[in-house]
C-alpha cells in the first residue's frame, strides 16, 4: 500500500538493462488516476522520487503498474516491460476526511432521510387549495430502509477489498 500525499522513492537494478549501455527506465501506473514518472540513474541503479505535491493529486485505489526499459543508442527503438504488479493507494489519514466515497454520501444522506421520516415527516402531503395545489410524495419508508442495506453493503465492501463479508454469528436450532 502507499499513502496520498507522502514521498515514494526507491531504488532498483534490472541487471538486463544497465544505464551503462543507454537504457533508461520509466514506470507507468494506471488507475483512478493515471501517472508516469522517470527513474534516474545512480551508478548502477534506477531511483525513483515521487514528490508529495504529485502523490496528493492521486485518488484512493487499486493501480496497476509496470516498469519500461527504453534503449538508445545500439539498442534506439527497443522497450521491454521489466516488471509489472498491482498496488492499493491508501489515503493519508491527516487528509482522510476529503476522501469521502459517493457511496458514504449516499449512505449518510439514505440514513438522515430515515432519520427524518422518523421523527414525524410525512410519506405524502398536498399544499393548497381552490386556486390549484400541490402534491408531494417522498420515497416510502421501505424503499429508504432497502436502499440503505445497499449502500452499508457498498461502504462495507470499499472498506474491506477482498474480504467476502461481516462475520456474522449464527445459531442453529435443535432439529424439529
Amino acid at each position: 500500500m502507499l499513502i496520498i500525499g507522502d514521498t515514494w522513492q526507491w531504488s532498483r537494478t534490472f541487471s538486463e538493462f544497465p544505464p551503462s549501455e543507454g537504457w533508461t527506465v520509466a514506470y507507468y501506473l494506471n488507475g483512478p488516476v493515471d501517472l508516469t514518472f522517470a527513474a534516474s540513474v545512480s551508478g548502477s541503479q534506477y531511483s525513483v522520487l515521487v514528490a508529495a505535491a504529485t502523490t496528493a493529486a492521486l485518488t484512493p485505489g487499486t493501480y496497476q503498474w509496470a516498469a519500461y526499459a527504453t534503449g538508445s543508442g545500439s539498442y534506439a527503438g527497443q522497450r521491454f516491460q521489466i516488471t509489472a504488479g498491482v498496488f492499493t493507494v491508501i489515503p493519508n489519514l491527516t487528509t482522510a476526511a476529503a476522501f469521502t466515497t459517493h457511496e458514504e454520501k449516499v449512505l449518510a444522506s439514505l440514513e438522515a432521510a430515515i432519520e427524518a421520516r422518523a421523527a414525524g415527516d410525512f410519506e405524502s402531503y398536498t399544499v393548497g387549495g381552490a386556486g390549484g395545489s400541490r402534491s408531494i410524495q417522498k420515497i416510502p419508508i421501505e424503499k429508504l430502509l432497502a436502499l440503505r442495506a445497499i449502500y452499508q453493503q457498498r461502504v462495507w465492501r470499499t472498506r474491506n477489498p477482498g474480504k467476502l463479508g461481516p462475520i456474522m454469528a449464527v445459531n442453529f436450532g435443535p432439529p424439529s
